[in-house]
C-alpha cells in the first residue's frame, strides 16, 4: 500500500479501496452524520390534491443545488398532518431515487412543513456536516459513482434510504465545508448570471428577428397582403410575399446504404436530421463515403421530417440523408434567408386549414411564401445585424461552458482535499 504525502493520510474506504485525504479530516457514512435519512409521501395523493394547500415537492422539482417551485402540486392541510412525520425542514436535503438518482438540493426556510412524494429526505447533524456542503457531494461525480453503485432494481433504478445511509463522505471542519460551499456559489453566482445573459440576448434577438423580418429597415410605406389561410399581414410597400423557390434552389436529401457510412471521417459530412445541428453550424458524428446527395458550402440545411423546419448553415460540403434538404440562395444574402427560413419556419409545416404536418416534401417548401426584400444591402445589414446577436449568445454560451468546466475541476479536488481553502 502506497504512503500518504505529506499532511495527507489514507483512509479505507468502500469495496476495500483506500483513498487519500488531509489528516484533519473524516471519513464518515452517511448514517454517522445524520439524524435520519427516510423517504417522503410514498402512497396515492391524487385524492388529496386541492388547488391550494401544503405544497408537495415531486422528482421534477429537485434540480442540482436548487429547488424549482414553478410546478407545484398541493395536497390537504388533512393528509398533510396526517404524514407529520414526513414534512421538511429547513436544512434537510432532499434526493430523487429514481430517474437521476441522487441529484440533491437543500430545503430553504420557506419551504418549512411542505412534503415530498417518495423523495429520500436526509437531516444532516448541523454541528457536523453542512446542508449545502452534503448537497454540493451528491451532485458531484464522486457522489455520484457511490449513488451509481448503491442503486438496485433492473427496469428502473432505484436509490433507497437504507443504500444511501452506507455512503462514505469525507468530511472537515464544519468551518471548512462552508467556506468550500462558498466557492462553488460564487461560481454558481457566475453560472446563473450568464445564463440570464443568454436569456436576454435571446429576447432581444426573438424581437430583433420579428422586426427586421417583417417590416425591414428604414420603411414609412407599408402594404396589406394575403398570407396563411385568408388572415394577412402587413409588409413594406417593395417588399411581396415570394414562393421559396424563388428564394434558393431546393436540394432534398436522399439516404445512401448504411454500409456507407463511418465515424472515422472518412468521406463527406453526413446529416440525416436534427440530431448533429448545432446553434448554428453542424457538428458531424457520421461520414459517409458514397454520397448521393451533397449541400455545398454556405447553404442553409433544413430539417423536412419532425421537427419540420430547424435550420443550420453548412460550413463544408456535406452528405444529405432523407431528413434534411439543403436551401441555396440563389443570389441573395445567405444570413438574410437563414434567418428568414428561421423565423418562418412554421409557414413550412402549416398548411390548408391550419393543420400541422411533420413532413414537409419538395413542392410544399417551393410554395410557401415569404415576405421578402430583393434589396441586396438590406439583406445584408439584417443578416449582419442577427448573426452578431447570434456570435454574442455563442460567446455566453462558451462561458458559461468553461464556468461548469471550472466548477466539475474544483468539486474533484476540494471534494478531496487536493486543494484546501483558507478559513
Amino acid at each position: 500500500m502506497k504512503k500518504a504525502k505529506k499532511g495527507y493520510k489514507l483512509v479505507k474506504s468502500l469495496y476495500g479501496k483506500y483513498e487519500e485525504i488531509p489528516e484533519e479530516w473524516d471519513l464518515k457514512k452517511l448514517e454517522a452524520v445524520t439524524e435520519k435519512i427516510f423517504v417522503g409521501i410514498a402512497t396515492s395523493t391524487t385524492k388529496h390534491f386541492v388547488p391550494q394547500g401544503i405544497p408537495l415537492l415531486r422528482n421534477q422539482n429537485i434540480k442540482e443545488g436548487f429547488i424549482d417551485t414553478k410546478e407545484l402540486l398541493h395536497i390537504s392541510k388533512e393528509f398533510a398532518t396526517a404524514n407529520k412525520s414526513k414534512q421538511l425542514n429547513e436544512g434537510d436535503v432532499i434526493c430523487i431515487r429514481t430517474g437521476y438518482p441522487g441529484q440533491s438540493a437543500v430545503v430553504i426556510s420557506e419551504m418549512n412543513g411542505w412534503q415530498t412524494f417518495t423523495t429520500l429526505i436526509i437531516r444532516p447533524l448541523k454541528k457536523t456536516l453542512d446542508s449545502q456542503f452534503l448537497s454540493v457531494f451528491l451532485n458531484s461525480d464522486l457522489g455520484k459513482r457511490q449513488v451509481l453503485s448503491a442503486q438496485i432494481g433492473t427496469a428502473q433504478q432505484n436509490l433507497n434510504a437504507g443504500s444511501l445511509s452506507k455512503m462514505c463522505i469525507s468530511i472537515p471542519d464544519i468551518n471548512e465545508q462552508r467556506k468550500i460551499v462558498s466557492v462553488f456559489s460564487n461560481v454558481d453566482s457566475l453560472i446563473n448570471q450568464t445564463e440570464k445573459e443568454i436569456e436576454l440576448t435571446q429576447k432581444l434577438k426573438k424581437g430583433l428577428m420579428q422586426k427586421l423580418l417583417t417590416r425591414g429597415i428604414g420603411h414609412e410605406k407599408f402594404k396589406k397582403v394575403e398570407s396563411l389561410y385568408g388572415k394577412f399581414e402587413e409588409i413594406p410597400k417593395n417588399w411581396e410575399l415570394t414562393r421559396s423557390q424563388d428564394i434558393f434552389t431546393i436540394t432534398m436529401g436522399q439516404s445512401p446504404p448504411s454500409e456507407n457510412y463511418n465515424r472515422e471521417c472518412n468521406g463527406l459530412p453526413f446529416y440525416q436530421g436534427v440530431t448533429d445541428f448545432g446553434d448554428i453550424y453542424p457538428q458531424p458524428t457520421v461520414w459517409c463515403t458514397n454520397p448521393q446527395r451533397i449541400a455545398k458550402k454556405d447553404e442553409v440545411l433544413f430539417s423536412v421530417r419532425a421537427p419540420v423546419g430547424e435550420t443550420n448553415i453548412t460550413r463544408n460540403a456535406c452528405c444529405l440523408g432523407r431528413g434534411v434538404a439543403s436551401l441555396n440562395p440563389k443570389n441573395n444574402d445567405l444570413f438574410y434567408v437563414y434567418y428568414l427560413v428561421t423565423y418562418n419556419k412554421k409557414r413550412f409545416s402549416v398548411f390548408s386549414q391550419g393543420i400541422t404536418y411533420d413532413a414537409i416534401n419538395r413542392n410544399e417548401i417551393a410554395n410557401t411564401k415569404l415576405p421578402f426584400t430583393t434589396n441586396k444591402i438590406e439583406q445584408q445589414k439584417i443578416g449582419l445585424i442577427l448573426s452578431n446577436i447570434d456570435s454574442k449568445i455563442l460567446e455566453h454560451k462558451t462561458c458559461k461552458s468553461n464556468l461548469k468546466t471550472l466548477k466539475k475541476g474544483l468539486m474533484q479536488k476540494l471534494l478531496t482535499g487536493q486543494i484546501r481553502v483558507k478559513i
